[in-house]
């Protein structure tokens, strides 16, 4: 009895947490681009974007979202390497919770993210042993690839047709990938979003859409350009495949 009663007892206090929490105000947290992408429905979506654009923190945004909608549930964010993901994400996440008082405890050593409702946001590198193996046999409502243009691309494919597809399968749930054009037009992440093909809905927006970045202009980036900068950092994606 005593098992059964603190059995009821934390399924109402998570149920409370999960009334009362305070959410991530993506309206003010992002900017319509964004939204528009993490908003998608589709269980396959990419981003093809610019450095600088902000695809990570709509991301980060959605994996914080998702976190809170589902209890109990695990939200894997893969990127390049261990060292690169938490390079590029772990501070955007940090800022979100202190900005907007979620109720998410951080776990440094870890790479983790824990919720009132017992879900978590955990921090993957390509790099890591067993990377592939370590996702079989698991769900999730979300997992979200970063830098998915720099992954060997058949690897990239496996992970996602052979490996993520069941496993989002429960809930439903989705896939979604960015990364910045590749000097090459081929591969899995090319084919996902400027063609369009394995069933991926595609976004693409600039550097210059981001309105935290208002000294990027159409001149600043025509000096990159000038000096022969990467096409990556320029918003012609159309030039750069």
């Amino acid at each position: 009895m005593d098992t059964l009663r603190r059995l009821k007892e934390e399924k109402l206090r998570r149920l409370q947490a999960r009334m009362i929490a305070p959410k991530l105000d993506l309206k003010a947290a992002l900017f319509d681009k964004q939204i528009a992408a993490i908003s998608d429905t589709n269980t396959f979506v990419s981003f093809c974007t610019t450095r600088r654009a902000g695809k990570s923190t709509a991301k980060a945004a959605k994996a914080l979202e998702i976190a809170q909608k589902f209890p109990n549930c695990e939200v894997p964010y893969i990127g390049l390497t261990r060292a690169s993901t938490e390079r590029i994400i772990w501070k955007t996440f940090r800022e979100f919770i202190l900005k907007y008082s979620l109720p998410f405890r951080m776990i440094d050593g870890e790479l983790k993210i824990k919720t009132l409702q017992g879900s978590t946001i955990f921090l993957v590198g390509a790099d890591q042993t067993n990377f592939i193996e370590r996702f079989r046999g698991q769900k999730f409502p979300i997992v979200l690839i970063d830098e998915a243009g720099a992954f060997r691309q058949s690897v990239l494919q496996t992970l996602v047709q052979d490996v993520l597809e069941p496993a989002v399968a429960d809930y439903q749930g989705q896939i979604i990938m960015s990364g910045t054009p590749g000097p090459v037009p081929k591969g899995f992440f090319y084919e996902a979003t400027a063609l369009k093909k394995h069933g991926f809905t595609s976004h693409s927006w600039s550097v210059l859409d981001n309105p935290f970045l208002p000294h990027v202009t159409e001149e600043w980036l025509d000096e990159m350009l000038k000096r022969k900068v990467k096409p990556e950092i320029t918003p012609r994606l159309e030039e750069s495949g």
